[in-house]
């Protein structure tokens, strides 16, 4: 049985204005709104994604998400820049620190995690990083010996 709270398992719905026009680009799932936009990511690829906004009512949904279309603002600027994985790494964490969206043992997890590739990877640029230097740090990774035991993967 699925827990109908669960915001992860609320489908998104489309918005339509008092008049029954729909919203074009406009979703909400619970109480938040999200903007469908379509952006390049680190190789200049288009993913379409819904990014969430700010707003609490509907016209200020639009209108940021009009801004955001508009100005051609990036919704995900480590995406659009070029910066190493680990100044990108130093910015994950600081972030996820200030919203406290997760739990202080996930962040702590994090954190251990990314030290580790921040060795392994260093200041190579995000665009850079791919299958041959990820299969390195993974093979690294499991012939290093840890004080907790054989790594298990899940």
């Amino acid at each position: 049985m699925v827990d109908k709270t669960d915001t992860s398992k609320r489908p998104f719905q489309k918005v339509f204005k008092r008049n029954g026009a729909r919203v074009r680009g406009l979703w909400k799932r619970g109480d938040r709104f999200y903007a469908q936009l379509t952006i390049l990511d680190y190789l200049n690829i288009k993913k379409v994604r819904r990014v969430p906004l700010q707003a609490n009512n509907l016209t200020d949904a639009a209108n940021e998400m009009y801004s955001l279309k508009k100005d051609h603002q990036h919704p995900f600027p480590a995406l659009q820049k070029d910066i190493s994985f680990t100044s990108y790494a130093d910015r994950y964490l600081m972030k996820n620190m200030e919203l406290k969206l997760k739990s202080p043992n996930t962040l702590k997890s994090e954190r251990y995690m990314l030290s580790f590739w921040k060795e392994i990877l260093g200041n190579i640029s995000l665009k850079n990083v791919h299958g041959p230097i990820l299969e390195e740090g993974i093979r690294r990774r499991i012939n290093r010996k840890t004080p907790q035991g054989p790594l298990t993967f899940h």
